[in-house]
């Protein structure tokens, strides 16, 4: 996983937006992912684990069904 990459499904949550349930899900999916590779790699893991966190600023009602 590189930031680049994080960066990408950022912006893809943030065209999400308008679908609370599609960003939701994918948001949760990016954060499962990052955390995986946080706990396999020790490289860029603060630059990766920033970039992800940047849903949280992205305003989509968060729910689960």
């Amino acid at each position: 996983m590189t930031l680049d990459e994080v960066i990408d499904r950022v912006n893809q949550i943030s065209r999400l937006a308008g679908d609370p349930e599609a960003a939701h899900s994918k948001e949760d999916d990016l954060y499962e992912d990052v955390l995986k590779h946080v706990a396999w790699a020790n490289h860029e893991c603060s630059a990766l684990a920033a970039a992800a966190l940047k849903t949280k600023d992205i305003d989509f009602e968060r729910w689960c069904a």
